[in-house]
């Protein structure tokens, strides 16, 4: 009864500022829990639009952010993070004063403040939900992408304690679990659970291709599995949104980056120097690592 009781109200407009894999699920669940009465779309791909459109993941497509955003009560910033400041600038004007507005971006530190120095209000509340694959564009949309995933809010000191208790509710209501994450400990947080394993993913990948033709031949179709297939999963990923995570967040990822670059060359070293003894205590502390990691 409780949670019945914590339902929010339903948005009557709502822009979608973004229409990709993401944000065209965050739509469909909205819809699907009754939060959302009509879904307004703009994309800079004007085939996105069409495309979710005929999948009534939005009902009305805007031909500009401005216009997208017009009388409504919630505005979804879905685009890639290096977009959302200009986003943020274009619809300053034509808000509706008192809405709702949050990104669902991997980057909070410098993007988050450039939003919130454009739109100029304090109904704003970054947010970035940790869900999703490798998977891209709103083709691969699914209502129920963020059901029992978390989603990280990183409110402002300044950010009305209002406006975060309804976001908060809207992602209970999408079946996603909220915590609140200070705003200045985010991005290096993420750095390391999530753009290194893709900066990673990414290199690996590169580097398997050398062998590409090789491992098709010898394995053909849809045996390359285990390892590479896990491994470099998420380096299926799309292209444009990890350009721009990569570059906002350089100042967390190099770093990490530096690390794994170190300890590849401890375990080259190891292997070079036939040294059995220092590999074998390398090897268990990685796995020790892994565990801790990741136990229940």
């Amino acid at each position: 009864m409780a949670e019945e009781a914590s339902q929010p109200a339903p948005f009557a407009r709502v822009a979608l500022l973004g229409i990709g894999y993401m944000g065209g699920s965050l739509a469909l669940a909205l819809r699907a829990s009754g939060l959302a009465k009509t879904v307004v779309g703009y994309d800079k791909d004007p085939g996105a639009a069409t495309l979710a459109l005929e999948r009534g993941i939005i009902q009305l497509a805007a031909s500009s952010p401005a216009e997208a955003v017009r009388s409504a009560d919630l505005v979804i910033l879905a685009a890639p993070v290096r977009a959302l400041e200009g986003l943020a600038k274009t619809i300053a004007g034509s808000l509706t004063p008192g809405a709702l507005l949050f990104d669902i971006g991997s980057v909070k530190g410098p993007v988050a403040d450039a939003v919130r120095r454009a739109v100029g209000e304090s109904h704003f509340v970054p947010c970035h939900p940790l869900a999703g694959a490798e998977k891209s564009g709103v083709g691969a949309a699914v209502a129920d992408l963020y059901h029992g995933r978390p989603c990280v809010l990183c409110p402002f000191p300044t950010t009305d304690l209002g406006a975060i208790d309804r976001v908060e509710a809207l992602w209970r209501a999408v079946g996603s679990h909220p915590i609140r994450v200070p705003i200045e400990e985010h991005d290096g947080l993420v750095a390391a659970l999530s753009h290194l394993p893709h900066a990673v993913a990414f290199a690996l990948a590169r580097a398997a291709e050398q062998d590409g033709t090789r491992l098709r031949n010898v394995l053909p179709g849809g045996t390359l599995t285990s390892s590479l297939r896990d491994t470099t999963r998420v380096a299926a990923s799309s292209p444009e949104v990890w350009r721009d995570i990569f570059l906002m967040n350089g100042p967390n990822v190099l770093p990490l980056i530096d690390r794994f670059v170190g300890e590849l060359q401890t375990l080259r070293a190891q292997i070079e120097a036939n040294d059995a003894a220092g590999l074998h205590d390398w090897l268990t502390t990685a796995r020790t690592a892994r565990r801790r990691l990741f136990e229940d």
